[in-house]
This record gives structure tokens, C-alpha cells and sequence, in this order.
């Protein structure tokens, strides 16, 4: 027999005594290793037997982390502290980025290509000046076109230009000195054509027309569009200009001066200054700045204003945690602990911005609300720590009592916490650069805020736990009964650790809800007193959620609430708003919203670049040009024809146009000279020379001014078109076009929609990833999916009504509640799968019945003591009702350990956020929003939804034992059976026939020997198995010997659950024929009779007698496992010389006696004392062979092992001819008189050979099992 790994624990106690500290440490070590080998095992033979221990692998690891960490609180008190205290020197690199135009830009979008394209030309770009734009407006809001307003607006420029004295510290400087290109482009020559134009009175003439965007003066033009705007035409002509309500002085610094940014700040100060002063001064005009260091200065206010409220948060959290944890006698209040579960996360956040500072990432303002998520976050899984302390065993030691706080808590800390950095990660791949940001610090944030809880937090709590333990009353209370008793746990390690010890005594147990029974054992009741009026309010609560009526409402809220997301969805507006950057307050709120509406309405003017120079001589290539222009500024509903377009070809072709060979002005060696002859500007080109020596154009730009949109979903519409018309000419020009509002926000805008469905499909196949990887089970990966995708989708939906739009600040938002919304599903989730079943019944012998001890006992031999789990069925009134009491009983225990941690934790969030409310930012207010909505559906979902679905039965249908007497149930009594049973046999039937005689098995599987009726045994054996799920049918391959029918009670449901799961799971179900699926002996030892009893009107029960006969001819009748062991139901005869032999064997077969090699694998059996084969005088069929037959047969097979039923053995299996074949029987307490055990053979990957033993149920081992390996 093999052992399990732990049994080759070295023995420790002479280290022990002399160097405690350091045994402690190297036995945590090493059985972290044992358990992580035994862990990679499991998964290496994809054992279903030990699919609760995959389940419990972290759990293990965290009960003796705890031990270690309570023996040794002090190191895991300062490493967190001293980490924090040197990660405090990154501080000193922070720097702060919130240039909107290139953080909330995509990294992939094309107007970054664009606009790196037009960088060439500067006068376009404007990429190495900085920009200031003074905007003036009349106080009255009137208009600005007439003398008085003019020559104020005048004299203020020329003040600006010719007076103030621009400082660099070194120098001094007007501004005629530092504004680069743009010097010639002065704002004096337009107020100056105003003021020409005011006494035109909206009047045009062949020399003068103010109209838009360009005016004309004699053969010259004017653009007018980066300067007036709110436009009011003349009643006498549509297309002149009389008044307009904003002028916009327009100031450019060079930044490729000397002190170039020094200069642009200096300069900047003053104009502010002046302007602030100037409209103080000014009786009718109003003077406001807007510069990109102001955009960046007010979104700044916007963290300024929020970093106060973190210490409000930190206190409300701590005086709501103080309040929650008060506990009577008041020794076992945790209020201390309630300080440090803040303290905790703040240390994360400081020692997290530490590293990211240190490492050089910028800090922006939308991380202004990560502080206020990872205290929530941190507070949340203090709950949820602090709940487990508080549910441990009071009367164990506190090295025990950590341990099995971490037991219960430390795995669902580290999936919620996995989850929610994983999620955030997904936001890496985001193309917008903001949202990068946000997902890397607040990632890394939560991933040290839940280092800090496994280390910090959980040492502060074994360091006021020891305090607690060791007061005198606690003691007092507890050690009468310490006396006598010792711990679980405490018992497993004494026997570990026996000098002389050959057996390993493992204990699977929840602490929680089990103790040692008997005399020397501590009550239950003693250990953790509940609340009865707290008890009574979760029995009545759970019984509600169970109603008819309360199903049908929550199913119908959320059929609604699915309808209701599903269109509002459809309704979310993806439009930016400028002033969203802003706080409520704030001036440039008013300031951006005017330039918003005014460039967007009036003059989107569009900069246009071809580089390289086509060849312009060419006539084609000009006519082809012209149409890409006229294409261009005709654009339907924002195009405004020639007279938004601003072309130097089209004045050029003009001159030429007096000449006869216009062409020859066009070559390029003549196009240069030609355009510097007519004082063409030249800030329209840029020039290059050829190898020849001769300067010529390289490439050139042009503006197109664009109106009528109101919104930036109508600049997407404006951008497509152009792109598409861009795109027709690419074989012809190198066209780039752009304006900066297209990157930011209109791109950004339009990837939002994208950036949040790719997202979230990756979160969720991740998210589901790591559900199911810790908890290993379909159903909480469908429940958590469901949540995911109903809680996010919510959110956004819901959003929509709170005048929330899906741009790049509530993606990230979004991004954040797909985290999130796994959190208490998750709880939920895995409480509920990892729950032992127990009894659920109001009545105290029941209850206390439920409390039996769970243990394994693993040996070389047999002679083992017997050890209970959970009360076996043994009646059919209980198997009719134990999928319903097994749900409520395990919602009752969930309900107790996380539901009220779960509802302090949303408290406790919607107290952290609640400040945050005070912050009069949309970028804040998104955060909030959000937040609420999240713990409102979350909890919704996590304490009503899931507990009132049928997602944990629907799934475990495929596989529990539980579960599938509900199906089985229903499968043969609810429904017709013609209509049911008969078609699943005609399938059935189908797929057996579509398989081999010979089945080929791979490992790892378990072999399941003679059922013969005894179905509630085959739910205990899928029960220990772990059965009890798709993951686990899935992962596990079995092989059924044959004899499902006749002896035992239920042979009908026996034979149904098989069938099903092996309808669901087809290669992973193997079922052999045993000599008992035969009419002939089928209708003497009890099959027909229970169908005839079962079905009796209109011979029913006789047509399904012979349709189960039908379908057992079609059954394989051997399997072998990886080529080296055979199965078979009964032996072997002298007709098996090769294992083509089985496979040659055609079926189906009705009576298999009538083919000798088919009776003799049915039929045979072993015999002591003899050789060769001799006829089976007892059975009337097959024959009795002896050893020397078996060895043979092995050699001739190329055999190591046959695996046989069709026998009743004691012990549940027995070896035959030096282990060379073994006899394994499945049905405990056969014939209800016998007192054999069922035996389970595993085959592991490396094809060992171990078994499973259970007792056989009887009143005095009811609910017992042993297992040997």
C-alpha cells in the first residue's frame, strides 16, 4: 500500500528544544513544500477523490502560516512597518501628469499619427510654442462689435505685445521677442479690420466683407476664425458678419528660446495677473485666460480638494469599525483592531506610491479616488478576518485559533483579492494611457494592501489575541474543559510528531462546525454561542428565499432588471464634456464650454498635411487634387464650400493661370521661385534641397473650417468622413489631417464603448479562471459570470440615468466594478461549495447529530479504527428532500460566517466613499456613483439572487450525489416514461454502440465495482469522491464493472444517474456489462419485478424491462487502463489469447452465454489451489481459474494488473495470484445482512494502485468511512 505524502515527515523533536523560533519556521517550510507537492499531484492524476483537497490547499497552507505567525507576531509587526518607512524615500520623485491631451489620448489611435505628421509644419501644429488664449466676453453677455468694445480690447493687446517685460531670470523680453512664427499673425490686424468693418454696417463691399472664417480686404484675406465667435449675421446679407459675442486674443511663446519654459510661465503669470486686474478695472468687458498649465492647474485642485476628506474617510471607517465590532463582555470588543485594519491599508498606499514614485510614474488626478478604494478594499477583508478570530475556537490556544482564522478567511481574502488586482491588470492592455495608469497603482495597491493583511494586520491580531486568551477569565471558562480535551489540530501534530509512528492521521475538518465528540470533547455550543434571535431571523430568512413566491418575484425582478440594462445600455451616451475635468466650481468650467461650443459649432478648423510633394506639373495629379479638396470642404451638414478652405495652390493657381503654359510654373524646380515671387506666405510650406543644390517645396499644409456639430459624437461622424475621403486619394497623396480636439476627446470618446467591452470580456474569462481555480466548480464560475456580466452592465446602465456618461473616466470606473462585482459572489460562492453538508433541522437532535467529527484514517492495514462524515441518507423521504435541505443547511452555515461580513463590508465601503461626496467633481462623483451602485447589486445579487437560484443544484445535478437523487427523481417519476426514460435509453444505446468492446481508459481513474441497486451508496461513494460537480466529472475518468441492477432497492434510480452522467460525460464514464444486465437473471434477482411495480399501468413496466435489456446488450464488456491493466466483471477463460479477441466480440448481445469468451469475462472467478481453467460448477456459466492461468494471461496480454468484480469481499477488495489481479465490490452491507465494506480503486498517473474504503451504513457506523491508500 502506498502512503501519502506527510508520512515522511522527519521527526523533529530534538531541534524543538533548542531552537523553537527557527523549528517553528523551517516546519512551516516544509510542509508548505509537502502540501504544494501533494497539491501539484493532485493535479498531476486529476484525482477526483481529492478535489476537496484542491479545494483546501490553501487552507492547509494558511492554518499553519497562522500557527507560525501567532507563535512569531513581532517580524511580521515590523517588516510591513520598516518596508513602509524606506518605500517613503520615492516620495521624493513625485511628479504629476495631467496633460489630458496625452494621457486620456489612445496609444493606438490614428490622430496621434496624424498629429505627429503635421509636426513638420510649425505654424500648424504649433508643437514647440505654447499657446495662451485670452477670451472677452462683455459682462452683459452682448455684443462685442463696436468702437467703445474694440478699442479696449485693442489697447489691452497692444499693452500686452508692447509693455509688459517678460523675465527668464536672465533677460528680459517683450513679446514681440519670444513669439516665434506666429509674430507675423497679429491680433492688431484683425481688431484693426473690425473696426473697419463696424462702420460698413453689416454691409459688404468689392473692397471689404467681414464674413466667415475668412474676411476680405481689396485681393488680401483675413482668418477670422481662430478670432471672433457667436456669430449674428446682417439681416441684408447672410453671408457678412455684424456682431459677435467672443474675441479670442491668441499669444504665442517660442519654447525653443533659451529658457524657453521659464520665459512661458513668466510670461503666463503676468497676463493672469493683468487680466484679473483688467476685469476688476473694465466696467462692461470680462477677461478670461486658458492656457494648457491651467487646464493642468484646476484639475489639480480637483486632488487638492479630495486629500483632506481621506483623513475623514480613515476616521468614519475607524469609529464604524469601532461601532460594529463592539462585542459583550467588552474584553472581546475589537476596537484596537479596528484602528489597525485602517492603518493596514494606508500603510499599503504609502508604501505602494513609495515604489511606483521611486520607479518614476507620474501621479494624475484621477488616481485622487485609489486612496479611497484601497482603505475600503483593506477594511473589507479586515471584516472578514476579524469575523473568522471571532468564530474560531475560544477554548484552543492562540496559535490554533490563528490558524483557523486564517483557515477560513485567508483563502477568500486571497480570491477577492486576486481577482480585483488580476481585473485591474486587464486594465494594462487598455490603449488609453489614463486608464493604464489608474489599473498600475491601484493594482499595485491592493496586491500590497493584501500583503499586508496576510502579514500586518493578521500578526496585530495574534498580538491582542494572545492578550485576550491569556485573561483570567477567559481562562477561568475554558480550563476545566482544556483539561480534558485537547485540540483537533493539536491531537493531529502529537500524532505526526510519535517517535514510533507508521500510520499518518490526517483531519479534514471545519473548525468552525465540528469538535471531538464524546466525553473529553468541548460542546459545540460551549465553543461559539449564536444569537437565537439572530438564528431565528437567518432560519426564517433562508425558509423565505425558499418559497415558491419569493422565487418567482426575484426571478421576475431580475428577468426585469435584465430587460430594463439591456435598454438603457442601448441609450448610453458616449459624448464628452470638456467641463468633466473640471471641479463644479471652477472657472474653467465656463471657460472650456464656450471654446467648446464655439469651435464646435463655428470653427473646427482642420489642419491639413501632404508630405512628400506630388508632382504638380502633371495635370491629372492637379485635377485630382482639386477633387480631394472639393470632397473635403463639402462634407454633408459640416462642410461650408470654398469659403471655410484656406489653400495656397488655389491663389497660386490664380496668378499663374494670366500665363499660357500654366504647367511649366508647376515643375518643381520653378514652383518655389514662382511662390516667393508672389509674396505667397511661407509658412504654408516646407522646403528641402535635392542633390542637385536646388530648394525646393517638400510638402505643404491647408486649413478647412467645419460647423454645425454639437457634440463630439458629431466630430467622430466629421473625422470618419474625412478619413474615408482621405483614404480614396492614399494611392495619389500622402494626406494627414487633424485638430486637437479629434485626439482628445473624440477618439478618446469613441474607444471608451470598446475599451469597455473587451475589457470586460477578458475580466470575465479571467475572473472566471481564478474562481474556478480556487473553488473548482462550474457552478460558482456560471455564478460568478452571471453576477460579472449583470453587475457591470448594471452599473453602466443605471449610470445612464445618473447623468453619468461612458467616457475615459467611467471606464475606469466600469473597469473597477468588474473587480468588484466578484467580490461578494465570490464570498458567497465559495463558502457555500467548501461547506460541509449537515443536516438541516430546527430540532435539537438533529442539530446535534450534524456535529459529528470528519476524519481519515491512512494506513498500511485494515485493522483502523472507524471515523464519520456527514450523516449518510438512509431513507427515501430524506433522499426525496436532501437536495433542498442540503442547500438550506449550507446557506444557514454560509449566512453565518460571511453574510454579516459581507454587509459590513458594502457598510463599510458606502461609509469609506461617503466623503468623497463632498468633492464637486464629476471625475469624483463618477467614483461614487459607481461604488454605490456596485455594493446595492452586489449585495443583491450575493445574499438573494444566488441563494434563490437553482445555479448550485442545475450544476451539481451533473455530477453530486445529492443533487442527482433530485435528478434521478425526477427523471423516473415525475415524468411520463415514455416520454423520458425511453428516449434516454434509445441515446444511451446509440452511444454504447458507438464505442469499442475493448474501452481504452488513460489515467488517473477510479474503478467502481457491483452497485446492484444500492443507489443512496452510490451517492455516498460520488460523495466522497468529490463527485459533486461538472469540474469534478470532468476532470476524473470512471470505469463501472457492471452489475448496476436487482438485489438492492433501487436499481431504477441506480442505473438512471449512471446513464445520465454518462450521456453528459461520455469519455469520461466508462460502464461495463456485469452478468447481472442479462433478462435472465435481471428478471429473477428483482430489475422487472421493481419496474413492473413501479410502472404497473398498461404493462409499462414490462416494455421498460425489455428496453433496459436492449440497451445492456450494447454495453462494452472490458476496458483497459493506459495498455497495462485490465477490467472486466468477472475473470478470464482459455478463449482470451489476445485483447483483440474482446475487441473482435460484435455486439449488442442478448444473451452472452451463448459467445464462451463474452460468459467467461461475465462470469468467471478465481480459484485458490488450482491450475488451469475447470467449468464454474457453482455459477451454471464461465469457468474458475487458478494463478498460474492469471500469469499466463498477463504475459500473453503484455498485462500488469486485472481488476475484476462479480464477488462479495468483506474488506471491500482482495488480491489474487501476488497482487497480480484484484476483486473490488462496491455495495456495502450487501443484501442488507452482510457487513461488507464498498471498496473504491484509484489508478494514478503513474499508474499506483491505492484504495478507498467505506463502511457499510448501519445504525452503529451510520454516516461512517475509512479510507486506505
Amino acid at each position: 500500500m502506498q502512503m501519502t505524502c506527510r508520512s515522511f515527515a522527519p521527526h523533529w523533536d530534538a531541534v524543538a528544544s533548542h531552537c523553537a523560533p527557527l523549528y517553528s519556521f523551517f516546519k512551516f517550510i516544509f510542509f508548505f513544500f509537502v502540501d504544494l507537492i501533494c497539491y501539484i499531484k493532485v493535479i498531476g492524476t486529476e484525482d477526483l477523490t481529492n478535489d476537496l483537497y484542491k479545494m483546501r490547499f490553501l487552507e492547509g497552507i494558511y492554518r499553519r502560516y497562522g500557527h507560525f505567525v501567532a507563535i512569531h507576531p513581532i517580524p511580521f509587526l515590523l517588516l510591513p512597518v520598516l518596508t513602509t518607512f524606506f518605500s517613503t524615500v520615492g516620495l521624493f520623485r513625485f511628479h504629476i501628469d495631467d496633460d489630458i491631451w496625452n494621457i486620456y489620448s489612445p496609444i493606438n489611435g490614428l490622430s496621434r499619427a496624424e498629429e505627429k505628421a503635421l509636426e513638420r509644419f510649425e505654424y500648424a501644429s504649433g508643437v514647440h510654442h505654447y499657446r495662451l488664449q485670452i477670451l472677452v466676453n462683455r459682462k452683459d453677455g452682448g455684443n462685442l462689435m463696436n468702437d467703445n468694445n474694440t478699442d479696449k480690447i485693442l489697447k489691452m493687446e497692444r499693452f500686452i505685445a508692447n509693455n509688459i517685460t517678460i523675465n527668464d531670470g536672465y533677460n528680459s523680453f517683450t513679446y514681440l521677442n519670444i513669439c516665434g512664427v506666429y509674430c507675423n499673425d497679429s491680433n492688431e490686424i484683425v481688431l484693426t479690420f473690425i473696426k473697419i468693418a463696424i462702420n460698413m454696417n453689416g454691409r459688404s463691399s468689392s473692397s471689404l466683407a467681414f464674413t466667415f472664417p475668412k474676411a476680405r480686404i481689396f485681393e488680401k484675406y483675413i482668418f477670422m476664425g481662430y478670432s471672433v465667435g457667436e456669430l449674428h449675421y446682417s439681416k441684408q446679407d447672410r453671408t457678412v458678419v455684424d456682431g459677435f459675442k467672443l474675441f479670442i486674443l491668441h499669444f504665442m511663446v517660442d519654447l525653443n528660446l533659451p529658457q524657453g519654459k521659464r520665459i512661458a510661465k513668466n510670461f503666463e503669470s503676468q497676463l493672469r495677473t493683468l487680466l484679473v486686474l483688467a476685469t476688476y478695472e473694465s466696467e462692461d468687458l470680462e477677461y478670461a485666460l486658458f492656457s494648457r498649465d491651467r487646464e493642468i492647474e484646476e484639475q489639480q485642485q480637483i486632488t487638492l480638494a479630495a486629500l483632506p476628506f481621506l483623513g475623514v474617510t480613515a476616521l468614519m471607517l475607524v469609529a464604524f469599525m469601532v461601532i460594529s465590532l463592539t462585542d459583550f463582555p467588552f474584553r472581546n470588543s475589537q476596537h484596537i483592531e479596528a484602528i489597525f485594519a485602517v492603518l493596514s491599508p494606508v500603510m499599503a498606499l504609502v508604501t505602494s506610491w513609495g515604489i511606483l514614485w521611486g520607479a518614476g510614474l507620474p501621479f494624475s488626478n484621477i488616481l485622487t479616488v485609489v486612496p479611497f478604494l484601497v482603505i475600503t478594499i483593506g477594511v473589507d477583508d479586515a471584516f472578514l478576518i476579524l469575523a473568522a478570530w471571532r468564530h474560531s475556537n475560544p477554548a484552543s490556544n492562540l496559535e490554533t485559533r490563528i490558524g483557523e482564522t486564517l483557515t477560513h478567511s485567508g483563502t477568500s481574502v486571497t480570491v477577492t483579492s486576486l481577482t480585483d488586482v488580476l481585473c485591474f491588470m486587464v486594465g494594462l492592455f487598455s490603449n488609453l494611457p489614463v486608464v493604464r495608469l489608474f489599473c498600475i497603482y491601484t493594482s499595485v495597491a491592493i496586491m500590497i494592501d493584501f500583503i499586508y493583511q496576510i502579514t500586518f494586520f493578521i500578526a496585530f491580531v495574534a498580538f491582542t489575541g494572545r492578550q485576550k486568551v491569556n485573561h483570567p477569565n477567559e481562562k477561568a471558562l475554558y480550563s476545566k474543559q482544556n483539561l480534558k480535551s485537547r485540540n483537533i489540530l493539536d491531537g493531529l501534530w502529537s500524532k505526526i510528531e510519535q517517535k514510533d509512528s507508521h500510520k499518518l492521521y490526517s483531519v479534514d475538518v471545519s473548525i468552525t462546525k465540528y469538535c471531538l465528540s464524546g466525553d473529553n470533547s468541548l460542546s459545540l455550543k460551549m465553543i461559539r454561542k449564536t444569537s437565537k434571535k439572530s438564528e431565528i431571523i437567518l432560519h426564517k430568512f433562508i425558509n423565505i428565499l425558499h418559497l415558491s413566491f419569493t422565487k418567482f418575484i426575484v426571478v421576475a425582478a431580475f428577468i426585469t432588471h435584465i430587460i430594463v440594462v439591456s435598454y438603457l445600455c442601448t441609450k448610453v451616451n458616449t459624448d464628452f464634456d470638456m467641463g468633466n475635468l473640471y471641479m463644479e466650481n471652477s472657472s474653467m468650467n465656463a471657460i472650456s464650454r464656450q471654446l467648446q461650443r464655439f469651435t464646435l459649432s463655428e470653427a473646427f478648423v482642420v489642419n491639413f498635411a501632404l508630405y512628400p510633394m506630388p508632382n504638380f506639373a502633371d495635370v491629372f495629379i492637379r485635377n485630382k487634387f482639386d477633387r480631394l479638396i472639393e470632397e473635403l470642404e463639402t462634407i454633408p451638414k459640416f462642410g461650408m464650400g470654398p469659403d471655410g478652405t484656406v489653400l495656397w495652390t488655389r491663389d497660386f493657381a490664380d496668378a499663374v493661370a494670366f500665363w499660357d503654359d500654366e504647367s511649366n510654373f508647376w515643375r518643381q524646380d520653378k514652383l518655389l521661385s514662382t511662390f516667393r515671387e508672389y509674396e505667397i506666405e511661407e509658412k504654408f510650406i516646407t522646403t528641402e534641397k535635392r542633390a542637385d543644390g536646388v530648394e525646393v517645396i517638400s510638402g505643404f499644409f491647408w486649413s478647412i473650417t467645419y460647423r454645425n456639430m454639437n457634440n463630439f459624437l458629431d466630430v467622430q461622424e466629421l473625422m470618419q468622413q474625412r478619413r474615408s475621403i482621405i483614404s480614396k486619394y492614399a494611392k495619389f497623396f500622402n494626406v494627414s489631417s487633424h485638430h486637437p480636439l479629434e485626439k482628445v476627446p473624440t477618439e478618446s470618446a469613441a474607444s471608451a464603448a470598446t475599451n469597455f467591452i473587451q475589457t470586460a470580456f477578458s475580466a470575465v474569462v479571467l475572473m472566471s479562471a481564478v474562481v474556478y481555480f480556487f473553488i473548482t466548480d462550474v457552478s460558482a464560475v456560471v455564478a460568478v459570470v452571471i453576477s460579472i456580466l449583470s453587475i457591470c452592465f448594471g452599473a453602466l446602465a443605471y449610470l445612464h440615468l445618473w447623468n453619468v456618461r461612458l467616457d475615459a473616466i467611467s471606464l475606469i470606473s466600469l473597469l473597477m466594478s468588474i473587480g468588484f462585482s466578484v467580490d461578494y459572489s465570490a464570498h458567497i460562492c465559495y463558502h457555500y461549495l467548501t461547506q460541509k453538508v449537515v443536516q438541516y433541522s430546527d430540532n435539537k437532535k438533529s442539530e446535534e447529530h450534524s456535529h459529528q467529527p470528519i476524519s481519515i484514517i491512512v494506513g498500511s492495514d485494515a485493522n483502523v479504527k472507524d471515523l464519520s462524515i456527514l450523516p449518510s441518507i438512509n431513507n427515501s423521504n430524506h433522499c426525496n428532500k436532501s437536495s433542498n435541505i442540503d442547500t438550506r443547511a449550507r446557506f444557514l452555515v454560509t449566512f453565518k460566517s460571511v453574510g454579516w461580513p459581507v454587509i459590513q463590508s458594502g457598510l463599510s465601503t458606502l461609509v469609506g466613499i461617503l466623503p468623497m461626496v463632498m468633492v464637486k467633481a464629476y471625475v469624483v462623483a463618477v467614483f461614487w456613483k459607481t461604488i454605490i451602485l456596485l455594493i446595492v447589486l452586489g449585495i443583491i445579487h450575493a445574499l438573494i439572487l444566488l441563494p434563490n437560484s437553482n445555479s448550485f443544484k442545475l450544476f451539481e445535478l451533473r455530477g453530486s450525489g445529492s443533487v442527482s437523487i433530485y435528478c434521478v427523481q425526477i427523471v423516473a417519476s415525475h415524468f411520463r416514461f415514455r416520454k423520458m426514460l425511453l428516449p434516454i435509453l434509445n441515446e444511451a444505446k446509440k452511444l454504447f454502440l458507438s464505442e469499442p468492446t475493448l474501452l481504452d481508459v488513460e489515467v488517473p481513474c477510479v474503478v467502481i465495482g457491483d452497485i446492484h441497486g444500492q443507489y443512496e451508496d452510490l451517492h455516498r461513494i460520488f460523495s466522497v469522491l468529490g463527485a459533486g460537480r461538472k469540474s469534478g466529472a470532468v476532470k476524473r475518468r470512471f470505469v463501472f464493472l457492471g452489475d448496476y441492477v436487482d438485489r438492492g432497492m433501487n436499481s431504477l434510480e441506480t442505473i438512471c444517474c449512471l446513464l445520465a452522467h454518462k450521456l453528459m460525460f461520455p469519455k469520461m464514464f466508462n460502464m461495463l456489462r456485469g452478468n447481472h444486465e442479462s433478462s435472465d437473471i435481471n428478471q429473477t434477482y428483482g430489475f422487472q419485478l421493481e419496474l413492473e411495480r413501479r410502472f404497473p399501468a398498461n404493462n409499462e413496466g414490462l416494455t421498460l424491462w425489455n428496453a433496459f435489456n436492449e440497451l445492456f446488450a450494447c454495453l462494452p464488456l472490458a476496458a483497459i487502463i493506459h495498455n497495462k491493466i485490465l477490467c472486466i466483471h468477472g475473470g478470464i477463460g482459455p478463449e482470451l489469447k489476445c485483447l483483440n479477441d474482446i475487441r473482435k466480440i460484435k455486439r449488442p448481445i442478448l444473451d452472452p452465454t451463448e459467445l464462451p469468451l463474452a460468459c467467461s469475462l461475465l462470469w468467471s472467478d478465481p480459484m485458490l489451489d488450482l491450475k488451469g481453467f475447470i467449468k464454474n460448477s457453482i455459477r451454471g456459466a464461465g469457468y474458475f481459474f487458478g494463478e498460474d492461468t492469471v500469469i499466463a494471461c498477463c504475459e500473453q496480454l503484455n498485462i500488469d494488473l486485472i481488476v475484476r468484480a462479480h464477488q462479495m469481499i468483506m474488506n471491500g477488495y482482495g488480491f489474487f495470484c501476488k497482487r497480480r489481479l484484484v476483486s473490488v465490490f462496491s455495495a456495502p452491507r450487501y443484501l442488507l445482512s452482510k457487513n461488507n465494506k464498498c471498496a473504491i480503486l484509484q489508478v494514478e498517473k503513474d499508474l499506483r494502485v491505492g484504495f478507498i474504503l467505506l463502511c457499510p451504513v448501519t445504525p452503529e457506523t451510520q454516516g461512517k468511512y475509512l479510507s486506505i491508500t
